[in-house]
Protein backbone atom coordinates (compact mmCIF):
# COMPACT_ATOMS: atom_id res chain seq x y z
CA UNK A 1 0.00 0.00 0.00
CA UNK A 2 1.19 3.27 -1.10
CA UNK A 3 1.02 6.31 0.89
CA UNK A 4 0.00 10.01 -0.32
CA UNK A 5 1.56 13.14 1.06
CA UNK A 6 0.33 15.07 3.52
CA UNK A 7 1.08 18.16 0.91
CA UNK A 8 2.26 18.19 -2.97
CA UNK A 9 4.18 20.55 -4.56
CA UNK A 10 1.05 22.06 -6.45
CA UNK A 11 -1.22 22.35 -3.26
CA UNK A 12 -2.06 26.15 -2.16
CA UNK A 13 -2.98 27.28 0.97
CA UNK A 14 -6.48 28.66 0.88
CA UNK A 15 -9.49 29.80 3.40
CA UNK A 16 -12.80 28.13 2.76
CA UNK A 17 -15.55 30.98 3.91
CA UNK A 18 -18.47 28.79 4.65
CA UNK A 19 -21.92 30.32 3.65
CA UNK A 20 -23.36 29.92 6.92
CA UNK A 21 -21.50 32.59 9.45
CA UNK A 22 -23.90 31.55 12.48
CA UNK A 23 -25.42 34.46 13.63
CA UNK A 24 -27.59 32.47 16.02
CA UNK A 25 -24.06 31.71 18.12
CA UNK A 26 -22.53 35.03 17.88
CA UNK A 27 -18.58 35.26 18.45
CA UNK A 28 -18.52 37.03 21.96
CA UNK A 29 -17.01 36.10 24.91
CA UNK A 30 -19.62 34.43 26.81
CA UNK A 31 -20.86 32.26 24.09
CA UNK A 32 -17.53 31.22 22.66
CA UNK A 33 -17.96 27.17 23.37
CA UNK A 34 -20.98 26.95 22.22
CA UNK A 35 -19.88 28.57 18.92
CA UNK A 36 -16.75 26.63 18.74
CA UNK A 37 -19.06 23.38 18.65
CA UNK A 38 -21.78 24.71 15.94
CA UNK A 39 -18.80 25.58 13.75
CA UNK A 40 -16.85 22.00 14.35
CA UNK A 41 -20.54 20.52 13.35
CA UNK A 42 -21.15 23.12 10.68
CA UNK A 43 -17.47 22.28 8.90
CA UNK A 44 -17.19 18.57 9.68
CA UNK A 45 -18.64 17.19 6.65
CA UNK A 46 -16.54 19.40 4.44
CA UNK A 47 -13.64 18.33 6.64
CA UNK A 48 -14.14 14.93 6.86
CA UNK A 49 -14.71 14.82 3.07
CA UNK A 50 -11.04 16.14 2.57
CA UNK A 51 -9.30 14.23 5.04
CA UNK A 52 -11.05 10.98 3.49
CA UNK A 53 -8.95 12.21 0.13
CA UNK A 54 -5.88 12.61 2.00
CA UNK A 55 -4.64 13.46 5.08
CA UNK A 56 -3.84 16.77 5.76
CA UNK A 57 -3.81 19.90 8.53
CA UNK A 58 -6.85 21.57 9.10
CA UNK A 59 -7.21 24.85 10.69
CA UNK A 60 -10.36 25.97 11.70
CA UNK A 61 -11.50 29.55 13.12
CA UNK A 62 -13.74 31.01 15.45
CA UNK A 63 -14.60 34.36 14.67
CA UNK A 64 -15.68 33.36 11.15
CA UNK A 65 -17.06 30.26 9.96
CA UNK A 66 -14.08 28.94 7.96
CA UNK A 67 -11.00 26.65 8.13
CA UNK A 68 -7.69 26.85 6.80
CA UNK A 69 -6.18 23.82 4.86
CA UNK A 70 -4.11 23.01 1.45
CA UNK A 71 -5.65 22.13 -1.37
CA UNK A 72 -4.63 21.42 -5.30
CA UNK A 73 -6.54 23.32 -7.57
CA UNK A 74 -8.98 20.46 -8.64
CA UNK A 75 -9.84 20.24 -4.78
CA UNK A 76 -10.34 24.41 -4.51
CA UNK A 77 -12.70 24.11 -7.57
CA UNK A 78 -14.40 21.41 -5.79
CA UNK A 79 -15.11 23.14 -2.99
CA UNK A 80 -15.94 26.31 -4.74
CA UNK A 81 -18.99 24.51 -6.46
CA UNK A 82 -20.15 23.11 -2.75
CA UNK A 83 -23.48 24.76 -1.30
CA UNK A 84 -22.28 25.20 1.57
CA UNK A 85 -19.11 27.08 0.86
CA UNK A 86 -19.18 30.60 0.18
CA UNK A 87 -15.68 31.49 -0.64
CA UNK A 88 -12.27 29.79 -1.50
CA UNK A 89 -9.59 32.34 -1.16
CA UNK A 90 -6.02 32.39 -1.02
CA UNK A 91 -4.24 32.19 2.30
CA UNK A 92 -1.77 34.58 2.26
CA UNK A 93 0.96 36.51 4.53
CA UNK A 94 0.41 39.87 5.19
CA UNK A 95 3.22 42.08 5.20
CA UNK A 96 3.30 45.35 6.91
CA UNK A 97 5.46 47.55 5.56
Amino acid sequence: MTQVPAQSAADSNVIVILRDQMASVPPVRRAMEARSSALAASQSSLVAHLQQMRNRKVTSFSTINAFATSVSAEEAAQLSAHPLVQAVVPDLSLIHI
